[in-house]
């Protein structure tokens, strides 16, 4: 589904504390992406422009958010430095004076005014536990006196709608029952199935010994970044994110080229030809739904983080990503080539 704009898919940011709903966020995730929607969640970011710090990230990623999640726990998770609180300290409603990292999350869904749907797991007026933490409460590290206080705010204060989860799966229920576009119930965007690529890159990261045999010249033009400008503008993949994303993982190409050239390696050459069509066909009959390229990479890392098997993987996931390109074996190679 498309956001309002028309040109990105909606998006939906899952604000939660992760020793507490870690995994039930990421199930929840999943099944929006399954419906077409672009969950995000913590793990997710990156790094991006114009952001010094993580709370910097967060009102980016938030104000340029449809709709936001917030998990509601017993939890309350880390304060920011009060240096970096100090830059959005307009934000904070009046009575507030501090706020941790995930309380901040719902103060800027309600300063941008986003679709803000709040679901608790632990309800403070009475002590009821609904679901049960992933990990306890921890006097050290949490400010619980500090959690009550918010939650108490959200619910007798402002009054807040909510619901009570008990679990994953009925958290999920709950959350698709809601009255979304009808547009994100339909299905998603486009099936791609991208198991071939999450085992390549797991036996990739276990093999090494399989491609040290076979070195690649380090002087590759293929891989030249002038070369690839003309590739950029056809794509519309931003300077910025060539420079301090693509040059840099651009010395590790050639471990992957040697791999994947490697004799023994003929299966896996062969599966990644397989996937590589797959995305090249898949991402240009939908390249009206992306705006800049580099988030078809920001999508097919969701998915493939959606399955589990990758988690840690982040920066090679992006590395066999951005290779997949710079080889033209992702996106477009001349301007004739439909978008």
């Amino acid at each position: 589904m498309l956001s309002a704009d028309q040109h990105r898919p909606f998006h939906i940011f899952i604000s939660r504390v992760t020793g507490e709903f870690g995994r039930v966020s990421e199930a929840l995730a999943a099944d929006l992406r399954s419906k077409g929607v672009v969950g995000k969640v913590q793990i997710d970011f990156r790094q991006e422009e114009n952001t010094e710090t993580t709370l910097d990230k967060l009102a980016q990623y938030v104000g340029t958010a449809d709709a936001v999640i917030a998990l509601v726990g017993q939890r309350s998770g880390s304060y920011p430095p009060e240096a970096a609180a100090a830059k959005w300290a307009n934000v904070l409603p009046a009575g507030v004076i501090k706020a941790t990292y995930t309380q901040w999350e719902v103060h800027f869904a309600r300063y941008y005014k986003r679709r803000l749907s709040i679901y608790f797991g632990f309800d403070q007026a009475n002590g009821t536990v609904h679901f049960k933490p992933e990990s306890p409460p921890d006097p050290k590290s949490d400010d619980l006196p500090g959690q009550e206080a918010y939650a108490l705010w959200l619910t007798e204060t402002l009054g807040v709608d909510r619901d009570y989860f008990t679990s994953e799966h009925h958290l999920c229920r709950l959350i698709l029952k809601e009255n979304w576009p009808v547009e994100i119930m339909s299905g998603p965007a486009m099936a791609i199935h991208p198991q071939d690529l999450e085992k390549l890159i797991l036996f990739f990261d276990t093999n090494v010994d399989l491609f040290e045999e076979q070195p690649i010249s380090t002087n590759d033009p293929e891989f030249a970044a002038p070369l690839l400008k003309a590739k950029n503008e056809i794509n519309s993949l931003s300077e910025d994110y060539f420079q301090s994303s693509i040059i840099e993982d651009m010395p590790q190409f050639k471990a992957i080229q040697a791999f994947l050239m490697n004799p023994r390696n003929q299966e896996w050459r062969k599966r990644y030809s397989n996937v590589a069509r797959q995305f090249r066909n898949k991402y240009q009959a939908h390249r009206n739904e992306f705006g800049a390229f580099e988030k078809i990479f920001d999508d097919i890392f969701d998915r493939l983080q959606a399955r589990g098997a990758l988690a840690g993987q982040d920066a090679l996931i992006y590395t066999f990503l951005h290779y997949m390109y710079c080889n033209c074996d992702l996106g477009r190679r001349t301007p004739e080539e439909k978008p």
